[in-house]
């Protein structure tokens, strides 16, 4: 449709909730129930704070320091602030269509074969659909391609693991990539700094030693 968007994505793993909100997770159900997700709808103004506190998260350049942690509990106060609304009014979580269901599942599957190198071919063979049909029925759905949407989850979990300590050689290797020099041309067009550089904000001392 030639529309540009701006997505912002917030991943929040359900074990560190329940050691910060230990019994009080259950209000967070939502973020694990993936066969019924809430869907939100902001309004403008809510659309202006949520992006306020997204960009004040990012701000923190994914440093773990307690400017960090209150912009994200800012962030996470107003989206739950934004849920406890919706169900308040309606006592049940919004419809989700077989389609959006459908798309749920392939990203869950996504997910868990991060470190393989599928291709479309690949996924719509294990849901038994056509590769056009399931290319289409993606992008309508998260207004990315399925292809574009792996290689973004291969470059974070690349982020991850970097900062972990992984060499950019053991990165490239774990996440299917068999050449290094796509590996780095992908990493770098998609944060905008190269894997080796990336890993030496965190490890600095040892930096020297990888490419």
């Amino acid at each position: 449709t030639g529309v540009v968007y701006e997505r912002y994505i917030l991943s929040i793993h359900t074990n560190w909730l329940d050691g910060v909100f230990c019994d009080a997770t259950e209000d967070f159900s939502y973020l694990t129930d993936s066969a019924a997700p809430l869907l939100l709808f902001p309004d403008g103004e809510q659309k202006k704070k949520l992006i306020l506190q997204f960009d004040e998260l990012l701000s923190s350049h994914r440093e773990i320091t307690p400017d960090a942690m209150i912009a994200f509990f800012h962030l996470f106060s107003v989206l739950h602030g934004m849920v406890k609304k919706l169900t308040a009014k309606t006592n049940k979580k919004l419809p989700i269509s077989p389609s959006q269901k459908r798309v749920n599942e392939i990203i869950s599957f996504l997910q868990e074969h991060v470190t393989e190198n599928l291709s479309i071919t690949d996924i719509a063979t294990h849901f038994y659909l056509n590769p056009d049909y399931l290319a289409r029925l993606f992008k309508i759905h998260m207004h990315v391609s399925i292809g574009n949407y792996v290689r973004l989850q291969k470059i974070s979990t690349a982020q991850a693991l970097l900062r972990s300590g992984k060499t950019v050689t053991e990165v490239q290797e774990a996440l299917g990539y068999s050449s290094y020099a796509y590996f780095f041309k992908t990493f770098q067009t998609l944060t905008g700094i190269s894997p080796s550089k990336y890993r030496s904000q965190y490890h600095e001392k040892d930096a020297h030693e990888f490419r």
